[in-house]
């Protein structure tokens, strides 16, 4: 895939695609500045460190829609980086605690380099990090007359990996998990390719993860809280949802992406956001990170696309506040199409 950029130059693309281009030769250019010319520190928004992977997706988009050679070489350069960062048996390690999320999350930033490049190896990467995490002791979480089979929230970094005693349905990990799940089930060449135990395990996460959706659509932080919701939580458990049901296409779970669109579309067309996790906070929008979740939401579900594109224009225009944010979800173009989204929507 190439962008707008092949389409006639500067000319042809729109003040969003300008302004995301400035703002990926800005990133790459600090990535190069920085130790070892990767992602590795905590920043004021971001903790490449805990998304190791995940750090390249905007490095990834730079390449997929200009060619940049120096972007490619940059986030190739980031993902040896977070394969270095695993242990002999493919876990994750931060704060001596294996966290459940981390893998997920991992396992993805993966997958998506692996779509990104085709290059074979971070399929394999992926297939590691999923067996690790399935290696993990689960335990049933009953909610709602129903029980699923859930991983802890953190485990020990040594081998048996005890799981720290808190388990509960946390909508944005369990959806993230049955994403990295799915990718690989429905993958030639992965281990997990039609695997049975996997298709169970992926739906049983992501039915947990819908399963505390209240009737306004809104998403609660976690089964111990359900009455607290954060917008962004919210939206990053649906964006999940909505990505790995692109290949389920189950009825409940369009349902369930259905619902929250007035209050996403509220939202928006105030430009807002509604943040109660681990600070509360109401109000503007401040970087784009939120606006990418809710995009694939809105725009596959009949949401205000006119208002998300405004907000996202603004935003986008003023990349140079934040553009100490690295990597992730500022600038992710390309994983909006692998979520649903075409190029000439996210531009």
């Amino acid at each position: 895939m190439m962008g707008l950029a092949a389409c006639g130059g500067d000319q042809a693309l729109s003040a969003r695609a300008q302004a995301l281009r400035l703002f990926w030769e800005d990133q790459d250019r600090r990535i190069k500045l920085e130790p070892n010319q990767v992602w590795a520190r905590d920043y004021p928004l971001f903790h490449p460190r805990t998304r190791p992977a995940e750090a390249a997706f905007t490095l990834w988009s730079h390449w997929k829609a200009t060619g940049n050679q120096s972007a490619l070489d940059s986030a190739r350069h980031q993902l040896d980086y977070s394969r270095s960062r695993e242990t002999s048996d493919h876990f994750l390690v931060n704060d001596n605690l294996i966290s459940k999320y981390q893998m997920a999350r991992l396992a993805t930033g993966y997958f998506v380099s692996y779509q990104a490049t085709g290059d074979a190896a971070y399929l394999s990467w992926a297939d590691d990090v999923v067996a690790a995490l399935r290696s993990l002791a689960t335990s049933p979480v009953t909610y709602g007359g129903k029980t699923y089979n859930l991983y802890h929230y953190l485990y020990a970094p040594s081998p048996p990996h005890t799981p720290d005693p808190l388990v509960r349905i946390d909508p944005n990990q369990e959806a993230s998990i049955s994403l990295a799940l799915t990718q690989l089930y429905f993958t030639r060449g992965s281990r997990f390719y039609q695997d049975a135990a996997v298709r169970t395990q992926a739906l049983e996460h992501l039915d947990a993860a819908i399963a505390l959706q209240l009737p306004d659509g809104k998403i609660p932080l976690d089964q111990d809280e359900v009455t607290r919701f954060d917008s962004a939580y919210a939206t990053a458990a649906l964006y999940w949802v909505v990505w790995t049901n692109r290949y389920w296409k189950e009825p409940r779970f369009d349902a369930a992406a259905r619902l929250a669109i007035p209050w996403l579309n509220d939202y928006t067309q105030q430009g807002i956001t509604f943040r109660t996790y681990p600070t509360a906070f109401s109000g503007p929008l401040d970087n784009p990170v939120e606006l990418w979740w809710r995009l694939p939401i809105m725009y596959n579900y009949g949401g205000d696309i006119t208002a998300i594109g405004v907000q996202l224009d603004r935003v986008i225009a003023e990349w140079q506040t934040y553009a100490d944010y690295p990597g992730g979800y500022i600038a992710p173009t390309f994983v909006m199409e692998l979520a649903g989204v075409p190029t000439s929507v996210a531009e």
